[in-house]
């Protein structure tokens, strides 16, 4: 049987839609399935890419009245009930619009995960990308998809193409063909998809012009290192302290040993919590400004540590 479905995963973030760009350009979008894997406390920008970057790829124009309402509703650090209800009624109305755009959800947010798991993830280990992300489109590929005839394509580029092929061998263990097309030719960097997104007219997630390096949850992920909260703290102080009392509510279930960070001054490591680095920064303490650490939710732990080593 030959070949003949793709589904590319879709992130939210820039590779992933620069991927999708080449796997229409290449294959068109006839067998195309874009699968957005949500964990409910997304960036509302992000949403908005998701939605106008997936009607160009398909050539639609995107739902001017859709975005132009999801503008209204509040963010998830300001009311995460109505931010998580308004989310379901997008969900259900771009099912109509783009039935090519699969978007599925757990109907947790990485929170809510961490306190059913009894466990923060941290850089040694990502409960929420595992069952959110992972685990999720693993259990969607299996129900509608056929390895057989199925190419997976993730947004991983050249640049770090030691965690594609990583990916691909363990996926290919179990039936699954994996492809990444940013890693061929012609390569490119993220300023280049970012400039070949405007080519498109569409307007790059904000968080990009925030400093940060991935448009994921919100800004927040529990594999990012100190430098990329210290930006969090500058650029999005609220939010900042929504996830600040976050984590601090689960410490006091599940021990407050754990932390999402790790403090490694002075050569020994041990935990730092939000609050910490917050009055270290505040009171004008050194940190690592280069420890941003990276998202990589669907190449998993495994795959991340090996890379960072």
């Amino acid at each position: 049987m030959g070949v003949n479905k793709h589904v590319v995963m879709l992130s939210g973030g820039i590779g992933s839609w620069a991927a999708g760009k080449r796997v229409v350009e290449r294959h068109g979008v006839q067998d195309v399935t874009l699968l957005f894997t949500d964990v409910m406390m997304e960036d509302r920008d992000l949403y908005r890419f998701l939605i106008e970057g997936a009607c160009t790829l398909f050539g639609q124009s995107p739902p001017i009245q859709v975005l132009q309402w999801w503008q209204s509703v509040p963010e998830f650090h300001e009311d995460a009930e109505a931010f998580q209800r308004a989310l379901e009624v997008l969900r259900a109305d771009m099912a109509e619009i783009l039935p090519p755009l699969t978007w599925i959800a757990d109907g947790r947010d990485p929170w809510q995960v961490f306190i059913d798991e009894r466990f923060l993830g941290g850089t040694r280990g990502d409960p929420c990308s595992k069952i959110l992300k992972r685990k999720m489109a693993d259990r969607w590929l299996a129900e509608n998809m056929n390895p057989a005839n199925t190419i997976v394509h993730v947004g991983i580029d050249w640049s770090e193409s030691h965690r594609y092929t990583r990916l691909r061998d363990r996926r290919a263990e179990t039936g699954w063909r994996y492809e990444a097309p940013m890693c061929d030719a012609p390569y490119m960097w993220k300023p280049d998809m970012l400039r070949w997104l405007k080519e498109e007219g569409i307007r790059p997630p904000r968080l990009y012009d925030l400093g940060f390096t991935h448009n994921n949850c919100g800004g927040f992920c529990v594999k990012a290192g100190i430098g990329h909260f210290a930006n969090l703290l500058r650029t999005l102080p609220e939010r900042y302290a929504f996830h600040e009392t976050k984590e601090s509510e689960i410490r006091e279930v599940v021990g407050w040993r754990q932390t999402i960070l790790r403090d490694r001054v002075g050569g020994t490591t041990k935990p730092l919590s939000l609050r910490d680095l917050r009055l270290r920064i505040e009171n004008g303490g050194q940190i690592d400004l280069f420890d941003l650490g990276g998202c990589g939710c669907f190449v998993g732990s495994e795959e991340l540590d090996t890379a960072a080593a």
